[in-house]
């Protein structure tokens, strides 16, 4: 996995094993991580992220454009048998965020905090919170990444993307 610290913003590309079992690939057991690993870096996330103090948000509409561009090419090049749901799971939370964008027009959601496990080398999102659940059961191993932007000392914008290079794993069927 790669957690990459800039200027900005981190990025958090989800290797299989950390996704929630839901958006997992085949050929991995049935278990998750649920955290992301911070290797040698977790003083500069840290300090990133003031500390783990301060007002985070999930970015609804713009995780939402992302993964349904993915998921849409995913239908496309007809690799949705890849993964464990079938994207069932993915469709029925995109059609949730679908109508709460519609009918309160909030995109973004506050979240509580992340915070890290004992052994601080892994950051953590609360999964007890209905929005990040959902916003973790999007992200599919292998393709997809979190990003955590800096809006100010205090407050952090947090969206799905998908991997530039996906198309080229799906081609390869996730194995390379």
């Amino acid at each position: 996995m790669a957690l990459l610290l800039k200027e900005d913003r981190i990025e958090i590309s989800i290797p299989n094993s950390e996704a929630s079992i839901c958006a997992q690939h085949e050929g991995i057991k049935d278990r998750s991580v649920g955290s992301y690993y911070m290797s040698d870096i977790y003083e500069n996330v840290k300090s990133f992220l003031n500390d783990f103090e301060g007002n985070f948000y999930i970015d609804l509409s713009k995780t939402y454009f992302n993964m349904n561009k993915l998921y849409e090419d995913i239908e496309k090049m007809e690799k949705i048998s890849l993964f464990k749901s079938g994207l069932m799971d993915q469709y029925a939370i995109m059609d949730e965020i679908y109508e709460l964008l519609n009918s309160n027009r909030e995109t973004l959601v506050q979240i509580p905090n992340p915070s890290v496990n004992d052994n601080i080398k892994y950051l953590k999102f609360d999964r007890t919170n209905k929005y990040v659940k959902m916003f973790e059961d999007l992200l599919l191993g292998d393709v997809t990444s979190i990003t955590i932007k800096r809006i100010s000392k205090d407050c952090f914008i947090i969206y799905g993307s998908y991997l530039d290079e996906y198309k080229t794993k799906l081609d390869y069927n996730l194995t390379n």
